[in-house]
């Protein structure tokens, strides 16, 4: 006997596991809420993930990244110019709502969630990470040949700082300041380019 038909792609599972992780984390969330959260029985989940929780966790974690990662570069490669680009991606943390911020950062979180927990899956996060800051440095090259930045500037050092950013401000904005006072802190942050 074969079971009952598999009604799911891993993809799918994975796009809602996120939602589940994202919003309690790894260690808070349990089963029951990956299992109301995926719509799938125990067997099913373990059927498609053997390694349990941990492993979908991780493959939730390159599937943000996958996705986010495309987006990015496409919007790159798509975008007049690469600062404005950088300037607009940062410029959207001032209009989330209140869910995603406190939700926070998906990689940012992992990262800091993994540190004293799970060491392959801290730094699995931290590479993830790693890649975005990549996508500013790919960026920032970009800028140099557009003449929109200074070739005395270092894109891998600006990307480390944008890196910095990022993470600072998926923290910072937990502290419910405000949109006028996160945008002017975006402004003054991204003065560098």
């Amino acid at each position: 006997m074969a079971g009952r038909p598999k009604y799911y792609t891993e993809e799918e599972l994975l796009d809602k596991a996120i939602k589940v992780f994202w919003k309690k984390g790894y260690t808070a969330t349990s089963a029951k809420e990956l299992f109301a959260g995926l719509g799938v029985g125990q067997g099913s989940l373990y059927n498609a993930f053997p390694g349990g929780k941990k492993e979908l966790f991780q493959k939730s974690l390159a599937r943000f990244l996958e996705v986010s990662i495309r987006s990015f570069h496409a919007e790159l490669d798509q975008s007049a110019c690469a600062i404005k680009f950088l300037k607009d991606f940062f410029a959207q943390v001032h209009f989330r709502d209140a869910n995603e911020i406190s939700n926070g950062c998906y990689l940012g979180n992992s990262t800091v969630e993994f540190a004293n927990l799970d060491i392959e899956t801290q730094v699995m996060s931290s590479d993830l990470l790693k890649k975005l800051q990549n996508g500013f440095e790919k960026a920032l090259r970009r800028a140099q040949q557009e003449g929109k930045l200074s070739s005395d500037k270092s894109p891998k050092i600006i990307a480390l700082y944008l890196m910095n950013l990022w993470n600072g401000l998926n923290v910072t904005q937990r502290m419910n300041i405000s949109r006028s006072e996160m945008k002017e802190l975006l402004k003054m942050n991204l003065a560098v380019l």
